[in-house]
């Protein structure tokens, strides 16, 4: 019985990892704000901006 659990984990953890890895898109990053606002309009995207300081 202890087996089967394993087995079970072993496959749904690994079919979530395949669908995530299939739907995964690549992250483009942009270091200007008024450049990532122009190619989001353009794409009809929207943003994620961080902000802060870097130390």
């Amino acid at each position: 019985m202890k087996k089967i659990g394993i087995c079970f984990i072993i496959v749904i953890s690994s079919l979530l990892y395949n669908i995530s890895q299939s739907s995964a898109g690549e992250i483009v990053w942009q270091t200007s704000k008024a450049e990532a606002l122009a190619l989001a309009k353009s794409q009809g995207k929207k943003i994620l901006l961080f902000a802060g300081s870097m130390t």
